[in-house]
C-alpha cells in the first residue's frame, strides 16, 4: 500500500526557484498597451525592476524585468501577454 508524501515532489520544488525574468514584447501602436502590460504584473503585486520602450514606426517594443519571480509564474504572464490584441510577439528570459 503507497502512502501520500506531505511533501512537494521535486519536480515542484524545481519550480519555487525564483529568479529575474524579462519580458521582450513588440506591440502594434495602442495608447492603452503599457496599462495593459503593467496591470499583469500589479494584478500579481509584483515591483518592476526596469522598464524601457522604444516607438518604433510600426509599433512599440517594450522589454519588462522583474526580480523575486518563479519560471511557473512568468510563463502564466507570458501567456497572458500574448493574449492582448496589439501585442505581436513575447519573448521570455529567466535567469
Amino acid at each position: 500500500m503507497r502512502t501520500a508524501s506531505l511533501f512537494s515532489p521535486p519536480d515542484m520544488e524545481a519550480s519555487s526557484v525564483t529568479g529575474t525574468a524579462t519580458f521582450v514584447v513588440t506591440a502594434a501602436r495602442c495608447p492603452q498597451l503599457l496599462c495593459r502590460l503593467l496591470g499583469l504584473f500589479a494584478q500579481q503585486d509584483r515591483v518592476v525592476e526596469a522598464l524601457s520602450v522604444e516607438a518604433r514606426p510600426r509599433g512599440y517594443r517594450a522589454a519588462i524585468t522583474i526580480a523575486g519571480i518563479d519560471a511557473q509564474r512568468a510563463e502564466i504572464i507570458e501567456h497572458k501577454m500574448r493574449a492582448i490584441v496589439s501585442v505581436r510577439t513575447v519573448r521570455l528570459r529567466f535567469g
